[in-house]
This record gives C-alpha cells, structure tokens and sequence, in this order.
C-alpha cells in the first residue's frame, strides 16, 4: 500500500514509539474532541457485493467520464465492488482501486445473472467470527442484554452503569432519526463491547483486522462497537457509546464509506450532548467533559488511514479549541475534501470538531432553510447521491464560501 508523506510520517511515529524511543514524559497535547477511533472502513463487507463486467469497460481513476483511465478490462470479469455513489461503482482490479460506470454496456451478459447491485452499499448482519472474537475477550462471566434490538454484552460488574448505558443506548436511534429526518434501518445484530479492563479491550482491538496495531478506547467496526470502561467517568463513557453507536447507525442509514467529515460530525454531534437522566440526548446542547488522559498515544496506519488514542473532552472543550484555532480552521471546501488520512492527520482535533459544529451550525445555527437543506441532503446520500461538499452547496443553495463565512461567524458569535 502506497502512504502520502503524511501516513508515512505518523507511521514513524508509531514504529518508535513501539521501540520505545519516544518519551513517555512529554507535554501532554491539548483535550481532544475526538472520541473513540476513526470510523473504520469495513471493507471486507463491502466486497461481498461484486459486478459482472463486460469486456471493453472502462475503469476510471475517478467517477467521472473525463478522468484518466485505469485500465480497460480485456475480457468479461467480475470484480468486487468497494464503494458506490449514484450510477458509479468503485472497484479493486489487480490490486488499485477505481470507478466504473453501471450502465447496460458495463454489464457483462454472457456470465450468470448477477444480484442487482443497490445504490448505497450498507452493512450486513455481523458476522459469527465477529461477535465471536468480542465476547472471546469479554470472558465467560459477561453480562448480556437486549436493548432496542442491539446486544449489551460487558465483563463490568457495575449494574448501575450498564442500566445507565442501557437507557442510553435504547434512544441513539430516536436521537439520530430526530436529527436527521431520517428513518434508521433497525439494528441487525449488532453488539455493542463494554470492556472493564483497558488491556481486554486492546487485545480485542489488536485482533480486529481493520485495527491492526491501534492503542485506543472505543470504536466500531464490521456491526461490533467496543469501548473500554477503565479509568473513564460515567459521562465519558456515555459521550463515547454515542460516539460509537452513532457509527452503527450512520452506516446502516447512510451506507459505508462516507466522507470523514460527515461520518464524523454526525457522530460527534451526537457525543456533544449532554445526558438527561434517563439516558434521553438533550439534542443541540453541548456538554462539559473533564480531560481524561490516557497512558500513551500509539500511532498506526491500517488502510490508509492514521489512527490514534489521546486525551478525550467533551463539546465544551472542542467549541474552545474551534475558536481559538479559526485562523487555523480549513475551509469548508477544504475540510469536505479530505480524505480519512488528511482527516486524522495533522490538524484532527480541529476536524473533528469542526465536523461536528457544522452539523450543529446547519441543524441549530437559526436558518431554517438550512436544516431543511441539511436533512434534504442526507436524505439523498441515503438514495446514493454524491456525499461531497459541492453536493452540500447545491442542497442548501449556497456556494461553499457564503457557507463558510456563516460558519465562522456562528462559531465566534452563536454556539453556547
């Protein structure tokens, strides 16, 4: 796998830090919004859906008819299919990835019938390996429960956070529904992971193939969303099962390989809210989380893409950091581009929180056309629309500028 300079550097990072080379006693960076890892690309259950192709077809290096091509497929072939935006498919073919366009002259007809390929790729049910792996490191003495059709399943014995979890996890989907005006698909066996012990976590963390090597304290992949319970507040803990959570339901709603900047904010913006007692998101309000500081940062590359662990806060602390960086912040068009390893690069703790108070700007900032421009977009991603900045621009009729401008003045003048 090819990295840019950046994935490159970071992944030195982590190769001496594994060595022991870098010491364990610097400053401490600043409190990061970010809970949990990146949202992890599950490819492998993307690519049990696959394309009959004709030969002749066109593999291009993006989705569009004027871009370079690939390569040109010599004979009828079936490749499996990574992505898929309106009427393009990205596929893997002799190791690169590239887009093709499904019409009637792409589809080969000499080969066997293939299932109809959906516009928007989502999750299947959780594989048997998966939720064999999770409860593997949970042990034998785990609690399970259902909850709103997920399964609660910890090797915590504190039956008071888990009730506290429970109530909590049996409304993400009404919170999420109420945001975005969409309807989630229900859960499809999806366990959510509460480890007691940091170290469990981790060893199930290192196994999973789509973490290879990552040293952090919650995310989601491939149906399974998993969180360490040590050393984290009841708070955090409830900050970060929304953060996670919110993953799951992203992808069954909106489908898999969303940009980072609207994965990430949806679920952020989620994580920002503060908790009614009986576990209800107060929607739109933003919560005060003291830092928790982790033992180390551990650096990886896994895909492309950079994950990290590091110090946690909550949305108080990330609308800090945004306004006291917003000579720094990039511009919408630029943070609706980057990819998920620019993402997580430099600057992530400024991404993360400006993905998440762009959703609150379009949704809370008091234009009306807004949210209904927002929730119109979402609305169309979840039927295969392009995901991209310049989709957003169109949705709310205003070019990325205008709504950058907005943006930082809300930040400065709006969000309490």
């Amino acid at each position: 796998m090819l990295m840019t300079v950046r994935a490159r550097r970071f992944h030195a990072v982590a190769l001496l830090a594994a060595a022991g080379l870098v010491a364990a006693a610097q400053e401490p960076p600043p409190p990061s919004p970010v809970l949990g890892a990146p949202a992890a690309f599950d490819r492998q259950a993307v690519e049990q859906q696959h394309l009959r192709l004709a030969a002749g077809t066109a593999i291009h290096q993006a989705a569009a008819r004027r871009t370079p091509l690939i390569a040109r497929l010599e004979a009828a072939t079936e490749l499996p299919v990574v992505d898929r935006r309106g009427p393009w498919a990205q596929v893997r073919y002799r190791g690169r990835l590239g887009w093709v366009l499904v019409d009637e002259a792409a589809l080969d007809r000499s080969l066997p019938a293939a299932p109809s390929l959906p516009a928007v790729l989502r999750p299947p049910p959780v594989a048997a390996e998966r939720l064999d792996a999770a409860r593997r490191h949970l042990g034998p003495q785990r609690s399970s429960r259902t909850v709103a059709g997920y399964v609660l399943e910890s090797d915590a014995d504190d039956a008071a956070l888990l009730d506290r979890l429970a109530r909590l996890l049996g409304r993400l989907d009404a919170a999420f529904a109420a945001r975005s005006g969409l309807t989630p698909p229900p859960p499809n066996g999806e366990l959510i992971a509460v480890f007691a012990r940091r170290d469990a976590y981790l060893a199930f963390a290192a196994a999973d193939p789509q973490l290879p090597q990552v040293e952090v304290v919650g995310h989601a992949s491939g149906g399974v969303a998993a969180l360490a319970a040590e050393g984290r507040p009841p708070r955090h803990l409830e900050s970060l099962l929304a953060h996670e959570v919110a993953h799951l339901i992203i992808r069954r709603t909106l489908g898999l390989n969303l940009p980072p900047w609207l994965e990430e904010g949806l679920a952020e913006d989620l994580a920002y809210c503060r908790i009614d007692d009986d576990g209800t998101p107060l929607l739109g309000s933003v919560n005060d989380l003291p830092p928790v500081r982790l033992a180390a940062r551990t650096f990886a590359v896994a895909d492309g893409a950079v994950f990290f662990a590091e110090r946690r806060a909550g949305g108080r602390a990330a609308l800090r950091e945004l306004r006291a960086g917003l000579r720094r912040l990039p511009s919408l068009a630029e943070l609706t581009a980057l990819d998920a390893a620019a993402f997580v690069g430099d600057g992530r703790r400024l991404h993360y929180a400006a993905g998440g108070f762009l959703v609150r700007y379009l949704l809370d900032g008091g234009d009306p056309r807004l949210a209904a421009g927002f929730r119109a977009f979402l609305a169309a991603v979840a039927s295969g629309d392009e995901a991209g900045g310049a989709a957003l621009a169109k949705r709310l009729g205003r070019d990325l500028p205008a709504l950058d401008r907005g943006f930082r003045r809300w930040l400065r003048e709006g969000p309490g």
